[in-house]
C-alpha cells in the first residue's frame, strides 16, 4: 500500500519538479522504508543491482567530503579556480574543499539516491511474490492512464494552471502536460507505463485484459501530442522488442523480430504522418537532428567534461558550471545536458562513469539469463525500462522523482521476480541483519535532514529570494556573498552579489561582476551591465567597447540610450560594426543633430556592407534629410559608383539635384538611361526631376524622345500626366490635350482590368 502511495504521489506532485514536491516524495519514501523494515524485524535480503546502486551512492557522497585544497587542485584544478575566485585576492586561502561545485544540490541528490535505493530494494523484496508483482504492475499501468487522462482533461478545459492551483512560470512551447511541467517528462512516464500495460494486456484475461488495453490506448494516444521525439522512438523500440519476444516461441527470434518491426511500423508510420506536433518537430529534416539546441548543448557538455574529467562538477551541480562553456545562450537555461551518459560524465567524471557501468554489467550478468523465463507482464516491464533508457539518451526525465520512482518500482518488480526464479525457497540469499540495516536507515534519515536544509538554499531559490530582497532594498552584501560562496559557479548569484556590493564597495562590486562574466562569457545581459558599470565609473571608452560586445552577444541596444550614456564620438564604437547597426545609428545621430557623426557612421556602414548598393541608397536617404551639401554630394557619388538598379540612379539624381548639382543629376540620369533605356520607372522619375526644375521645355523634349508603349499601366499614366503638365506649361495645348486624353484612356483600361 505504501509503495502504491509513493508510486502515485511522486508524479502527481507536479512531477517532483518543485522543491517542496521533491521533499514530499523523499519523505514518503523514508516513511515507506521505516514501516517496511519495522515489519520485517530490521532484516532485509540483498538483491541484484544493489551493489551498483551503492557504488553510485558512494560516488555522490564522496563529492561532499572536504578534501585538502592541494589534493582537489590535483584532481580538479578548474574547480579550485572557480572556488577561489569567489573571494577577493586579499582574503585568506581555502584549506579544505569538496569536489562538488554546489554542495546544496549534491546533498539533495544524495538524499534522492538514498530514497531511490530504498524504494528499489523494498519493491524487489515485495515483488518476489507473483501476486504482489502483478498488483504493482497494474498500479504502474493505472498511473500512466491516470496521468494521460489528467493531461487530456487539462487540455480540453484549457487550464492555465496545473490542478488550477500551480502556475507554471516558464512554460515550454507546447505548454504543460499535467501533472508534469514539461511534455518530455510526461512522455517518459507514458513510455514506461504503456509498455507495462501492454504486457498485462497479453497476460491477463477477461475484464482485466480490456482494462490493460484501455491503459495502453490512452497512453499511446496522448504520448505523440507531447512532441517528444526520443520518447516516441523509445516506445517504438520497446514495443517492437516486446513483440519479438512474444512471437519468438512460434517463429524463432529472426522471423519474430522482422514481423514485430513490420507490425509496429504499420502503427508508428501513420502516427508520424498524421500527428502535427511530431511532424513539426521533425520538419527540419535529417540535418536538424544533428544541429539543434540539444546537440549544441551536448557539445558544450563535452567541453565541460574535458576540464572536469576526473571528478565531475558534482551531482546536481551542472547548470552553473556549464554557463562558462556555452557558445551561445540561445535564450534557454541548460539545467541538464539532456543525455544520461553526458550527465553522469559531467557530474561524476570519467572514472566513475567507467566503474559504474562495469559494476552494473557484472550484476546484469546474473539477471539477463533469467529474462526469458519471466511472466509476460514482467517481461513487458523489462522492455519498458529498455525504452525508457533509450529515451534518456536524449532527455533528463529520470532527474525528476515523478519519473524515477515509477522506473525504480518497475526495476524492483523485474529484479524481484528474477530473484524468486533463482531462489524460490529463499535459501541461497543471505539476510542483512539489523546491524547493517539500522545504520543505513539512520544515515538515510540524516541525508533527508540535510536535503531539507538544502532545499531553500539551492541556487534557483536563493537567486529568487535575493532578487526580491534587492528589489525591496532589504538584502545585505553579506547575504549575497554567502549565497554566491555556496554556489561559486553560478553567474546569476555573482551578478546579485555585484548589485548588493555597489553601495558597499566599488572594488568588490567590480570583482563580482567580472566573475559573473567569466562564469557566463556569452551572456549579453552581463556585458551590458558591465558597460553600464563602466559608465558609472567614468570609463567611457571601455564602456563603448563593452556595449558593442553586449550587442554582438544578443543584448538589445538602444542608440538613443547610448547617446545619453556616452559622448557622441564614442557611440560609433558602441554598436556592432555592421551595415544595419551603423546605418540605424546614423539616422539616430542625425535626429539628434549630429550630422558629421551621422555621415561618418553611414560611411562606415557602406564600407562593411554586405549589400553595398542598398547601403548606399539608405545613405542618400539620410543625406537628403540633412542640410549638408557636402554629405549629399558624397553620398550620391558613392551610390553612382555602385548603382545597378534603375531606382539607384533615380535616387542619386534626386540627391544631386537637392545639392543644386544640376549637371551631376543629368549625368546620373543619362547613365541610368544608358544602362536601362526602356525602364519605365527610370524614365518617369527622370521626367519628374526635370519638372521639379521648372524647365517644361526640356521636360517636354525629354518626354517626346521616349516611347511609353513598353511601360506598365501605372507608369504610362504617370508618364502621360507629367507630359501633359509639361506641355501646358510650355504652351503646347495640342500635346497637352493629347496627353490628357491618353491618361483618361489608360485609366479606363486599368479600371476595367
Amino acid at each position: 500500500m505504501l509503495i502504491a502511495l509513493n508510486l502515485f504521489a511522486a508524479p502527481l506532485l507536479i512531477g517532483g519538479g518543485p522543491g517542496w514536491a521533491t521533499t514530499a516524495s523523499l519523505a514518503l519514501a523514508l516513511v515507506l522504508a521505516l514501516a517496511f523494515v519495522i515489519l520485517c524485524g530490521f532484516r532485509l535480503r540483498p538483491v541484484p543491482l544493489m551493489g551498483a546502486a551503492l557504488v553510485a551512492l558512494g560516488f555522490t557522497a564522496l563529492q561532499l567530503v572536504p578534501l585538502p585544497a592541494a589534493m582537489v587542485a590535483g584532481l580538479s584544478p578548474m574547480a579550485v579556480a572557480i572556488r577561489t575566485g569567489v573571494g577577493l585576492p586579499t582574503q585568506p586561502s581555502i584549506r579544505y574543499l569538496p569536489l562538488t561545485l554546489d554542495v546544496p544540490a549534491t546533498l539533495i541528490e544524495l538524499a534522492k539516491a538514498m530514497a531511490y535505493l530504498g524504494v528499489f530494494v523494498i519493491t524487489a523484496q515485495i515483488a518476489r511474490r507473483q501476486r504482489y508483482a502483478r498488483r504493482l504492475l497494474f498500479c504502474l499501468a493505472g498511473l500512466g492512464a491516470f496521468v494521460a487522462g489528467l493531461s487530456f482533461a487539462h487540455r480540453v478545459l484549457g487550464a492555465r494552471a496545473i490542478y488550477g492551483l500551480y502556475w507554471v512560470r516558464e512554460s515550454p512551447g507546447l505548454g504543460f502536460f499535467a501533472p508534469f511541467v514539461n511534455g518530455n517528462h510526461a512522455a517518459a512516464l507514458l513510455v514506461l507505463t504503456s509498455v507495462v500495460a501492454l504486457g498485462l494486456a497479453f497476460q491477463e484475461t477477461g475484464w482485466l485484459r480490456w482494462l490493460a488495453w484501455g491503459c495502453v490506448g490512452i497512453g499511446v494516444l496522448v504520448l505523440p501530442t507531447t512532441g517528444a521525439r526520443a520518447s516516441f522512438a523509445g516506445l517504438t523500440v520497446a514495443t517492437a522488442g516486446f513483440g519479438a519476444r512474444l512471437l519468438a516461441r512460434r517463429y524463432g527470434w529472426a522471423k519474430a523480430a522482422a514481423l514485430s518491426i513490420f507490425l509496429v511500423g504499420l502503427v508508428a508510420a501513420p502516427v508520424l504522418l498524421t500527428n502535427e506536433v511530431l511532424k513539426q518537430r521533425l520538419s527540419g529534416g535529417f540535418a536538424s537532428l544533428f544541429d539543434n539546441q540539444k546537440t549544441r548543448g551536448w557539445k558544450d557538455a563535452l567541453a565541460l567534461i574535458a576540464d572536469f574529467r576526473l571528478t565531475g562538477v558534482g551531482r546536481g551541480a551542472f547548470e552553473g558550471p556549464i554557463s562558462a562553456y556555452r557558445h551561445a545562450s540561445e535564450g534557454i537555461r541548460l539545467s541538464y545536458p539532456e543525455s544520461l551518459p553526458l550527465q553522469l560524465a559531467s557530474e561524476w567524471g570519467w572514472p566513475a562513469l567507467a566503474i559504474f557501468p562495469l559494476v552494473a554489467l557484472v550484476a546484469l550478468r546474473r539477471v539477463l539469463p533469467w529474462l526469458a523465463q519471466l511472466e509476460t507482464a514482467v517481461c513487458g516491464a523489462a522492455f519498458a525500462l529498455l525504452g525508457l533508457c533509450l529515451q534518456e539518451l536524449a532527455s533528463f526525465s529520470l532527474e525528476l522523482t515523478g519519473v524515477a520512482v515509477p522506473a525504480l518500482v518497475a526495476v524492483g518488480v523485474v529484479v524481484g521476480r528474477i530473484q524468486d526464479l533463482r531462489d524460490p525457497h529463499r535459501q541461497q540469499t543471505k539476510t542483512l541483519s539489523a546491524r547493517w540495516v539500522a545504520p543505513f536507515l539512520a544515515l538515510w534519515t540524516l541525508c533527508f535532514g540535510t536535503a531539507v536544509w538544502a532545499m531553500p538554499r539551492t541556487a534557483w531559490v536563493e537567486g529568487e529570494r535575493l532578487r526580491d530582497s534587492l528589489t525591496k532594498g532589504s538584502a545585505t552584501y553579506e547575504q549575497a556573498a554567502a549565497a554566491s560562496a555556496r554556489h561559486p559557479a553560478d553567474p546569476y548569484l555573482a551578478l546579485l552579489a555585484h548589485f548588493a556590493a555597489r553601495a558597499h564597495n566599488s572594488e568588490i562590486a567590480e570583482h563580482h561582476l567580472q566573475r559573473a562574466m567569466r562564469l557566463y562569457p556569452v551572456d549579453g545581459g552581463l556585458k551590458r551591465t558591465w558597460a553600464e558599470w563602466l559608465v558609472q565609473q567614468n570609463r567611457p571608452a571601455e564602456a563603448a567597447l563593452a556595449f558593442r560586445k553586449s550587442a554582438l552577444l544578443g543584448a538589445p541596444t538602444d542608440p538613443h540610450a547610448l547617446l545619453q550614456s556616452l559622448p557622441p564620438h564614442l557611440v560609433l564604437e558602441a554598436v556592432p560594426q555592421t551595415q544595419g547597426a551603423l546605418m540605424q545609428l546614423a539616422f539616430v545621430l542625425q535626429k539628434h543633430q549630429h550630422t558629421d557623426l551621422a555621415q561618418t557612421a553611414s560611411a562606415r556602414a557602406l564600407e562593411v556592407a554586405e549589400e553595398p548598393e542598398l547601403a548606399a541608397t539608405e545613405r542618400t536617404t539620410l543625406a537628403l534629410s540633412t542640410q549638408s551639401r557636402e554629405f549629399k554630394l558624397a553620398s550620391a557619388e558613392d551610390l553612382l559608383l555602385l548603382a545597378t538598379q534603375p531606382s539607384s540612379f533615380v535616387e542619386a539624381a534626386a540627391t544631386l539635384q537637392a545639392a543644386d548639382d544640376w549637371q551631376g543629376a543629368d549625368d546620373a540620369l543619362a547613365r541610368g538611361l544608358e544602362r536601362h533605356p526602356h525602364n519605365g520607372h527610370l524614365v518617369v522619375e527622370a521626367l519628374r526631376l526635370l519638372m521639379q526644375r521648372n524647365a517644361p521645355d526640356r521636360a517636354l523634349a525629354f518626354a517626346n524622345s521616349h516611347d511609353d508603349s513598353g511601360f506598365s499601366f501605372d507608369e504610362q499614366i504617370a508618364f502621360q500626366t507629367l507630359k501633359a503638365t509639361a506641355a501646358e506649361q510650355h504652351g503646347d495645348l495640342v500635346s497637352a490635350v493629347t496627353a490628357r486624353a491618353r491618361v483618361r484612356l489608360l485609366s479606363a483600361r486599368a479600371g476595367h482590368r
